[in-house]
């Protein structure tokens, strides 16, 4: 199954997900895994969503966009799922329906590209895959993704809140950190008991 390739059912992507959560690994190497991770599963909904609907049914494809997303159950609250055509026009949106139908053009977001920042409308006029930082419409700091979908045409985008993922990391490694602080607290007086008999021995020493 196609599915199996991508999504949180699949064991391979659930060990995706636990090492990113609970190895403690830097911040860049954490958010590049979300990227990575981000890329992938736009990517399998388009393959697994525009498979099932050869001759182009627009609602029909939409409709297994939304319907693969919903079983997908995110872990991040607040990610969702977005679609647009090269022109613009926005076709679907998970968290707030009742954008579909505006143009992304009229949209104030942008992505991060290797050329600086690009709008959501020239993204949708070149059609290209892409993964990186991402401010909405409302001006939120995201995570996102976008997978081209050709028989319609336009970019399927997974759209991931910057600040739930700084809270995941926050969470994972904090048990690390008021470890670390116990043992501080544990050691540090040791030490410095060790340190003062050393320094009266040295003194009883040289008399």
């Amino acid at each position: 199954c196609i599915l199996s390739l991508f999504f949180c059912n699949d064991p391979a992507t659930t060990e995706i997900y636990t090492l990113s959560l609970h190895d403690a690994l830097p911040i860049f190497t954490y958010f590049e895994n979300v990227h990575r991770l981000n890329l992938n599963l736009a990517r399998g909904i388009v393959l697994a969503a525009a498979s099932k609907e050869e001759d182009g049914d627009v609602a029909a494809i939409l409709t297994n966009f939304a319907s693969t997303w919903r079983s997908m159950e995110p872990i991040y609250e607040d990610s969702y799922l977005c679609f647009y055509r090269a022109n613009g026009e926005l076709l679907l949106h998970t968290l707030t329906p009742e954008l579909i139908g505006k143009n992304v053009n009229s949209i104030p977001a942008k992505a991060l590209t290797e050329n600086g920042w690009t709008s959501l409308g020239e993204m949708a006029r070149r059609g290209e895959e892409w993964t990186g930082r991402f401010i909405s419409g409302q001006n939120e700091s995201q995570l996102a993704a976008f997978a081209y979908c050709e028989p319609l045409n336009g970019l399927l985008g997974i759209h991931v809140p910057l600040s739930r993922v700084k809270t995941t990391i926050i969470n994972s490694n904090l048990p690390w950190a008021i470890a670390f602080g116990f043992l501080i607290l544990i050691l540090f007086p040791s030490s410095l008991v060790l340190l003062l008999k050393a320094v009266i021995s040295s003194q009883h020493g040289s008399h």
